[in-house]
């Protein structure tokens, strides 16, 4: 064989190996994202339903779980996922100003109201004014 042909297809041997390669990586990294999306969706899952277990939520302690929902929030956006609703809802309803949290539905109605409802309990922050 000429000496070119050799190194032609040497060349071509090592670009299908490049090509295969890259397919594996893809294949990895699409499974890599799959799988820390359903991690990341569990944790949420578990996340808030243990928190809706909580009685009693202080200041401070309001403040601590919006920082861990916060970045619970931050990989869910460096997945390309949409943030769940009932978890967006305990982050901003965690923040929340005490006196401004009885008309938070007007600025964001899409809140999930079961945990709005449950965070002001936590809160101890009354929703309808005494009669």
């Amino acid at each position: 064989e000429d000496a070119g042909d050799e190194v032609g297809a040497g060349a071509e041997k090592a670009e299908k190996v490049e090509a295969e390669g890259a397919e594996e990586a893809d294949d990895g990294a699409f499974f890599a994202s799959s799988w820390l999306t359903k991690v990341a969706h569990g944790t949420a899952e578990v996340l808030l339903e243990q928190l809706l277990t909580v009685d009693k939520l202080s200041e401070k302690g309001a403040q601590q779980v919006a920082a861990d929902l916060e970045y619970l929030c931050n990989v869910y956006a460096a997945l390309g996922e949409v943030v769940p609703l009932p978890l967006n809802t305990f982050m901003r309803c965690a923040v929340a100003e005490r006196d401004a949290y009885p008309t938070m539905t007007l600025e964001f109605p899409e809140l999930d109201t079961k945990v709005y409802h449950a965070v002001a309990k936590m809160r101890t922050i009354p929703l309808e004014a005494s009669s």
